[in-house]
């Protein structure tokens, strides 16, 4: 075990109380960590910029006798942790047997990599990973319920495995996420969570937000309501991340939900194997960004998952991505062709809506029979008004332009 990891690790293990072990980690945090840290992150310059928030109700005060026991715990276990000297938090290579509550706690720099949970793991809403989080080779042989918890740098759960289930419900992940190659062995929620990118600096190039790489989900997952991405219209930097969310090469053997999921750009699904029940109702999508690249992109992406939507014989879903793809097209296009697609789309919605087409031929029967009143002589619309206007209007209504059906043939009965 590594020395900078005893201190916490007895922390955790002697303090059975879950209150009481909140009350003395965080305010051993808050008289132990540099006074720098704790300077709001929109004062700082620079990037990274590491601000470790106060916990609910802020940090708390500790009591000569506390102190005085936290020493003793210290002087059993190696020391007290130094800031700065390697990970702050060193719990990698740990074995815990039983249940683990971490409720409350604030984590700073910590790092659980090959870590063995056997029981339960519990995260709650008042738990806050600050600076980066590794989680790199963890077993959670438990079922790890994580609730509210936010994360608010990068965390790291490459080659984890979830052998009992996982729970992210509400969980904010403010600095990117990686899960490339890790196993979800049971069922997996990530219900309400966000991943965000208010962690970045305004030149940090954002690779991803959600790497799903190569990951195995080998049980239901549900994204219910799962946000990919920030509102364009609350970016402070104008930086935009290549990609909210890569699923790429990973595979989903059951059941996988999306619905009422928000992706503020194309996720990707190269090469990924997705079940034949994914639903992706009532999911909002965002066509690209502003940048070139992601219109490039974006064209690959919604190709992509056209053709997967035709291999699962998914008609509906395979013309809603069709017309994503349309659109991302116009941004590379030249100006004629733009012209040529932004008008199939306002008339139609690329082959797809009736209501849109009805007008489109509604208001072409009626500048019909407008233009063939306009060119009656004026005597004529004196002697014969009301037959000619009618005459003119039936003539319109009998050569109106054929309706486009593209796309419909999945809709109809």
């Amino acid at each position: 075990m590594a020395k900078r990891s005893r201190f916490w690790i007895a922390l955790l293990h002697d303090i059975s109380d879950q209150a009481q072990r909140a009350h003395l980690w965080n305010g051993y945090l808050g008289s132990k960590l540099p006074a720098n840290l704790k300077v709001e992150r929109s004062r700082q310059t620079g990037w990274p910029r590491y601000f470790v928030n106060a916990p609910l109700g802020g940090w708390p005060e500790l009591t000569q006798a506390e102190r005085h026991s936290l020493d003793d715990l210290a002087n059993a276990n190696d020391g007290h942790p130094h800031f700065g000297n390697g990970h702050y938090m060193d719990c990698s290579n740990n074995l815990f047997v039983t249940d683990v509550d971490l409720s409350d706690l604030i984590f700073v720099d910590a790092d659980f990599s090959k870590t063995q949970f056997q029981g339960s793991v519990k995260l709650n809403k008042g738990n806050r990973f600050e600076m980066q989080s590794w989680f790199m080779g963890t077993h959670f042989v438990g079922h790890l319920h994580c609730w509210d918890a936010q994360f608010d740098a990068d965390v790291h759960f490459g080659g984890a495995r979830f052998m009992s289930g996982a729970t992210f419900v509400r969980t904010r992940f403010n600095g990117g996420v990686d899960f490339t190659d890790a196993v979800f062995e049971r069922d997996t929620m990530f219900n309400e969570s966000k991943f965000g990118e208010t962690y970045f600096g305004d030149s940090a190039m954002v690779p991803y937000l959600a790497n799903f790489k190569r990951t195995k989900f080998l049980g239901p997952v549900s994204w219910r309501e799962t946000v990919f991405g920030e509102n364009p219209k609350e970016y402070r930097t104008g930086i935009r991340p290549d990609r909210v969310a890569d699923f790429s090469s990973a595979e989903f053997r059951a059941a996988t939900d999306f619905r009422r999921a928000v992706f503020r750009g194309p996720p990707a699904f190269f090469d990924s194997l997705l079940h034949e029940d994914t639903d992706f109702g009532g999911v909002t999508w965002t066509i690209t960004g502003p940048e070139p690249r992601h219109a490039a992109y974006a064209i690959r992406a919604w190709e992509r998952l056209e053709l997967m939507m035709s291999r699962l014989e998914k008609p509906l879903d395979r013309h809603h991505f069709y017309r994503l793809k349309m659109r991302a097209r116009r941004r590379v296009e030249g100006r004629f062709a733009r012209a040529l697609s932004w008008l199939f789309d306002v008339t139609t919605d690329y082959g797809w809506s009736i209501s849109r087409a009805l007008t489109t031929w509604l208001a072409h029967w009626i500048a019909g029979g407008l233009l063939l009143v306009l060119n009656s002589s004026m005597s004529a619309l004196v002697e014969e008004g009301r037959t000619l206007i009618l005459a003119a209007f039936a003539t319109s209504f009998f050569q109106r332009p054929r309706i486009p059906v593209v796309g419909w043939a999945g809709r109809l009965p």
